[in-house]
Parts: structure tokens; C-alpha cells; sequence
């Protein structure tokens, strides 16, 4: 029950930052039904090996509390369907369709390690509410700054590619800003467990793959 009231508060404060008010509740649950209902369909091969992982322990976690089985899937998913609220986004500003925006925002993700951030995001320890919320805040800005790097991908290479074929092309034009990017994640991750700084550092340095619209290749052209 705690995960969903935290879901709804999460997904309550991104509809206030990102939908024209007032809000009409009717006509925007039916905005975002279909993107729910598409990545809920896609989750099983949306998630790698670690995803898979982590998503039977929480289901275990729920069943063994006392949650029925169906249930605990439904819950243990839910984090991972709150995506749909970018998919969505994504799809209606760049008129692509929804089943491409969510193969590409999940495979991204996946390929800039941001699946091993939001664990390490996660795993923060909560101590009071201002620790709270800087982990909320690390969280949503991992999302903003994912759902911004989707919507570029999809901006920069063609549409006749397969969702895998425009990533890897995007990689290949944003290859010079990802190598400092790339060197930063490593690091993180033979130190150990990261804390707050470097976990906000990571963030830093995802914000600058978004900086500009400029692709590399550009400014050799």
C-alpha cells in the first residue's frame, strides 16, 4: 500500500509540472489509458536481466507479505508503468508511435545504465523528509532528463529504422559526450555503493548529454 500512495503522489506532482491546468481528470486519464496499457503489454521484454531480477524479488517480497500473486505482479509493475506517462509525451510531440517510443525509451535507458541508477537512486537512505525528497528529486530529474534524450532519438534518425537501429545511430552521433559520460558511470560503479554527491554528479552529467540539440557530427559537417 506504501508503494502505491507513493506511485500516485509521484505521478499527481508530474501531472501538476507537466499538464495545462486546470486539470480535467476525465479527458486526461483517457490521454494516457493507451500508453498505460501498452507498457504495461511490454513489460516482460522491456526489462534485461537485472530488470527481471529485481522485479520477481519485489513480486516474492509482496506475496510472501500477504499480497495475492496476480496482485503483487500488478504492484511490483507499476513503477516500471509509470514510464508511460513519458511514453506518452514523447509520442504526441514527436508523432511517433507509442509501441516505438516505449521500445526506445526502456532500451535507451538500459544502454546509459539509467535502469542501474534509479536502483542506486532508490536504495538511498531515507532518513528524514529532506532526505526524502532530495531522492524524490534525483529520481524525477533521471526521468525528465530520460524522457528529453528519447524525444532526441527520435528527432535525430530516420523513422525506417528499427526502434535498436536508431539508438545505435544516436550513440554514434552523440559518441563524444557520451565517452566523458560513460567514464563518470564507471567510476561510480567500481566504487561501490555511490551516495547522494556522486549519485547527483551522475545527474550533472546526464543533463549535459541534453544540453544542446547539437549532435556531434554536426559541428564536424
Amino acid at each position: 500500500m506504501t508503494a502505491i500512495c507513493r506511485l500516485i503522489d509521484r505521478a499527481t506532482v508530474w501531472l501538476l509540472r507537466n499538464r495545462r491546468m486546470p486539470l480535467d481528470i476525465t479527458a486526461t486519464a483517457e490521454h494516457f489509458r493507451g500508453g498505460m496499457e501498452v507498457v504495461q503489454a511490454r513489460i516482460p521484454r522491456l526489462l534485461h536481466d537485472h530488470g527481471h531480477v529485481e522485479l520477481e524479488l519485489h513480486i516474492a517480497e509482496l506475496c510472501d507479505a500477504g499480497v495475492p500473486a496476480e496482485l503483487a505482479r500488478q504492484v511490483a509493475g507499476q513503477e516500471i508503468v509509470f514510464a508511460a506517462l513519458n511514453v506518452v509525451t514523447v509520442a504526441r510531440d514527436t508523432d511517433t508511435p507509442l509501441e516505438v517510443v516505449t521500445d526506445v525509451y526502456f532500451e535507451l535507458g538500459f544502454a546509459l545504465s539509467f535502469d542501474w541508477l534509479y536502483v542506486c537512486v532508490r536504495d538511498l537512505p531515507a532518513l528524514d523528509y529532506w532526505h526524502r525528497g532530495a531522492r524524490g528529486m534525483l529520481r524525477d530529474e533521471l526521468s525528465v532528463e530520460l524522457r528529453k534524450l528519447t524525444t532526441d532519438v527520435l528527432r535525430l534518425t530516420p523513422d525506417s529504422l528499427s526502434f535498436a537501429q536508431r539508438i545505435d545511430t544516436w550513440l554514434e552521433l552523440k559518441q563524444n559526450k557520451l565517452a566523458h559520460y560513460r567514464s563518470v558511470i564507471a567510476e561510480l560503479k567500481s566504487a561501490g555503493t555511490p551516495n547522494f554527491a556522486m549519485l547527483s554528479v551522475a545527474v550533472r552529467e546526464v543533463r549535459a548529454l541534453t544540453r544542446d540539440g547539437q549532435i556531434d557530427g554536426e559541428n564536424a559537417a
